[in-house]
């Protein structure tokens, strides 16, 4: 048989396979897919197919990329499961997953899932008393959400099953709670006593909570409040305020005020409506100018075009467009009349990593003028999330704005004091107006309202809640009672360590180890709904469909 295998047709074939296999580079590069795909060792797997300078049709290489999406994507399931179990605390599922694990042996992901088992084993004690857990489940049928949260975190062992239970009745009737105040502040927010006093009627928590105090107070007023005298002075405020707006041409504030108006045909509104329209004309031509200019390379167009801006010479595309002239004149060389080369990948990447500070720091201004300037690459999938959150964004900042336009309006110290509180972003002339109507209207502060704020500034200390904690401290700053004094100091080391998670996960995001972002969002542990947060997860999940692509590449 060897003899006739020597004269058969297929001998060259033969001849020139053993050739191709003689080739040593080769035949170690699968030798070491093939201890990796013995030991299932995933990232090893991934740098070989990845790193392979041979036929990409090879057989054996063939099947070794399809056999890596495979085992990705059991990975990824084992290591979810893992994570899932400790954040249930459940520690004995946890450790039999852990013993059971079939991949590569000193895997990055599984360190601090080992590390909180470790925790979960030291603190892995009976369990919280009868008493306590009878005090909890007496709460939760009263609906004492205060007195359940305090008990919840003195629980002895916060990850049993008992207070892991506990702790999900907690978050829904957290949920149902938050419902019942959103539907009291928009009552509060109206002019309506008698939906006012439906909506108290309807509050089924504590009696003594601040919102409920502050209805109250609200429905008070509105029922002693002379509506034809209210309407009057109302029209005279706004129209206050559309002057002022006016005179420091500020455009976003006077079509507010000017879209809210309650109080029948005006005709200095309509002058002002007039004016509104040629200053928007104005603006917006200017403004397209300036993005024209930015967009360019000539230092003396763009110089002209801000020299003719005439609105808020502060204002964020006036700040983007003197450091794009500065640019331009730091690069001015006999070579300027060549164009710039920037790779499709570093536009953007420093589109995105701009986006993302204008997140971090809720500056809408600058999102706004940077949004129009990276327009062009909206089909990127990280430019889109990062375009979709600052419009998220700015639908909160028109909102809070319009609380405080209608406060205004409304000559309410009480509402105002709260609308200003609630504001989370940067001071726009509306605002400092609103703060400076409140320093005339002197409202009354009284012990009551002192502690009602001392209280919501621990409930917000122990929800982790750092932003409503800034308002509130802000809010308050200067107050001569001393307790302001401690709930300042505590927030300071509460936003230290906010700051740096805020820190680390942008780092996370700008990167493209959706291993290592994943843990950042796992460690995050301030408030649930933050814009960081969730843009986090937009991205993870970028990252997470970018790796499935390559793999079945």
């Amino acid at each position: 048989n060897a003899l006739r295998g020597r004269d058969s047709p297929g001998r060259g074939n033969a001849t020139k396979e053993a050739t191709v296999d003689s080739n040593p580079e080769r035949l170690v590069a699968l030798q070491q897919i093939r201890n990796a795909l013995q030991d299932r060792d995933v990232p090893r797997l991934q740098h070989l197919v990845e790193d392979w300078e041979f036929e990409s049709d090879h057989p054996e290489f063939s099947a070794a990329v399809g056999t890596l999406g495979l085992l990705s994507k059991e990975r990824d399931q084992a290591i979810g499961e893992l994570r899932s179990l400790v954040r249930q605390g459940a520690l004995e599922a946890a450790e039999r997953a852990l013993a059971s694990w079939s991949f590569e042996k000193d895997s990055l992901p599984l360190e601090p899932i080992r590390h909180r088992l470790e925790e979960l084993r030291e603190s892995n004690v009976s369990g919280p008393s009868d008493g306590h857990l009878k005090e909890m489940e007496e709460a939760f049928a009263s609906k004492q959400i205060g007195k359940f949260q305090r008990l919840l975190t003195q629980s002895p062992d916060p990850e049993s099953e008992d207070v892991q239970r506990m702790a999900g009745q907690y978050r829904e009737l957290k949920r149902e709670q938050d419902g019942q105040v959103a539907e009291l502040m928009k009552a509060m927010r109206g002019r309506d006593a008698v939906v006012l006093e439906a909506r108290l009627a309807q509050w089924e928590f504590e009696s003594d909570a601040p919102v409920v105090l502050q209805a109250r107070r609200r429905l008070e007023m509105l029922r002693q409040s002379d509506t034809a005298g209210e309407s009057e002075s109302g029209a005279a405020a706004a129209l206050k305020a559309l002057e002022e707006a006016y005179e420091q041409m500020d455009v976003a504030t006077m079509q507010c005020l000017i879209e809210d108006w309650k109080f029948g045909e005006n005709a200095e509104l309509n002058g002002y409506a007039l004016k509104l329209r040629q200053l928007k004309r104005e603006h917006d031509a200017q403004l397209n100018g300036l993005l024209s200019a930015m967009r360019g390379r000539d230092p003396v167009v763009l110089e002209s075009k801000i020299a003719q801006w005439i609105f808020d010479p502060d204002a964020a595309v006036v700040v983007q467009a003197r450091r794009r002239l500065n640019a331009l004149r730091g690069s001015d060389s006999p070579d300027r009349s060549q164009p710039d080369v920037v790779s499709g990948s570093e536009e953007v990447s420093d589109a995105v990593s701009r986006l993302h500070e204008a997140i971090r720091i809720q500056d809408i201004s600058t999102g706004g003028v940077l949004v129009q300037e990276f327009a062009h690459l909206i089909s990127n999938p990280d430019v889109a999330s990062a375009v979709s959150e600052l419009r998220r964004l700015q639908s909160c900042h028109d909102s809070q704005l319009q609380n405080i336009l209608q406060a205004m309006r409304d000559q309410d110290p009480t509402q105002l004091q709260l609308a200003v509180a609630e504001w989370s972003f940067g001071e726009v002339p509306a605002v400092s107006l609103a703060r400076e109507r409140l320093k005339q209207w002197k409202p009354p502060a009284e012990d009551s309202l002192v502690e009602e704020a001392l209280e919501a500034m621990r409930s917000a200390g122990e929800d982790r809640d750092v932003p409503l904690l800034q308002r509130l401290v802000d809010e308050w700053d200067g107050h001569s009672d001393a307790r302001f004094l401690e709930v300042a100091a505590s927030f300071r080391q509460l936003k230290e360590e906010h700051d740096r998670q805020l820190n680390e996960m942008m780092a996370a995001m700008r990167g493209r180890d959706a291993d290592v972002l994943e843990e950042k969002i796992y460690a995050w542990d301030f408030e649930p709904g933050a814009a960081v947060l969730v843009a986090a997860r937009r991205r993870l999940e970028v990252l997470r469909q970018a790796a499935l692509r390559l793999q079945m590449f």
